[in-house]
């Protein structure tokens, strides 16, 4: 994704689970392209548990036990019971034993969580995630400053600039004067982040000395406005 997230929830009643998923953080949330990581515990607000039975193992097992009237009780197991049997290893079905290997189960995002536009859901029998679509002006923003960087590191590696060579990236606006653009707006919200990003000073062209050494330049085009654009230059420092 071009433009981040807000957040990504990661939904599990195991809270050492939900420790797991907090250690690799920023790898989530690179590859996600998300801001924010969120946990929840409360399963029951999200996800509804459902199984089907492995029908050759239940039969060979139970032989006439595996019944209508069992495969009837299967299919109307509570998410509390599949909860614990998938905890446990097995669970109990009356006076009969059911093995971890005799039930599929999976957790299935409730029907709110489905017909909610501003969230993008998926789910197993292992973890649950839940995705914020919703995109704000922000968001889009961010998303730009990202392309931005992207360009950058695309020209440093195009001129044969290495990661250890000192150098300076300046930019130099394309508008209007009094006019404000997206791509101007990201200049002046999300320089440091571009910066920090791609370990380098990131200036506006009129800080550029009269004797920087230009290595290469590149421009770059707002997705919204062909007329809204900003030009990069890279000078060795």
């Amino acid at each position: 994704l071009k433009t981040p997230l807000q957040s990504v929830t990661m939904i599990d009643q195991n809270e050492e689970a939900l420790k797991d998923f907090k250690l690799v953080e920023p790898y989530i949330l690179d590859e996600l392209n998300c801001l924010e990581l969120k946990t929840e515990t409360n399963e029951d607000d999200y996800v509804v548990y459902k199984c089907e039975p492995d029908h050759m193992l239940m039969g060979q097992a139970l032989k006439k036990q595996f019944d209508k009237k069992m495969k009837k009780a299967i299919v109307e197991l509570p998410s509390s019971w599949l909860r614990d049997y998938l905890q446990n290893g097995s669970g109990k079905i009356g006076d009969i034993t059911i093995e971890s290997n005799w039930l599929k189960v999976e957790k299935l995002f409730n029907d709110k969580c489905k017909k909610d536009t501003n969230i993008g859901c998926s789910s197993d029998s292992q973890s649950c995630v839940m995705v914020d679509i919703v995109i704000n002006e922000n968001l889009k923003q961010l998303g730009q400053a990202r392309e931005i960087r992207n360009r950058i590191q695309k020209l440093r590696k195009s001129t044969g600039i290495s990661i250890d060579d000192q150098i300076e990236v300046y930019h130099e606006r394309k508008q209007t004067a009094g006019q404000t653009t997206m791509l101007s707006e990201v200049l002046d919200k999300h320089s440091d982040k571009i910066q920090k990003d791609i370990l380098m000073p990131f200036q506006p062209v009129a800080n550029m000395p009269a004797n920087a050494v230009l290595v290469g330049e590149t421009s770059y085009e707002s997705p919204e406005d062909k007329n809204d654009v900003i030009t990069l230059y890279i000078c060795k420092a």
